[in-house]
């Protein structure tokens, strides 16, 4: 739809219209959709490297422990 209509239908001016439009497009924002995956995978990742941080001192202690029973 043309902005001239839009903006008469809106009640505002065409030149306020137009700007609000070209900021949108400059500085579009995520869907608050978006933004809770992404929370979610950084918080996954984290608990990702923590789990591969005890796993990794558990195979050490294991090997430790075993190397000392010989």
């Amino acid at each position: 739809m043309p902005r001239r209509p839009l903006a008469a239908d809106f009640g505002v001016d065409f030149s306020t219209l137009s700007r609000c439009i070209q900021q949108d497009h400059l500085y579009p924002e995520k869907p608050a959709a978006q933004s809770d995956l992404d929370r979610e995978v950084a918080e996954l990742r984290q608990e990702n490297r923590m789990l591969r941080e005890e796993r990794d001192l558990r195979k050490r202690a294991t090997q430790f422990f075993a190397e000392r029973s010989k």
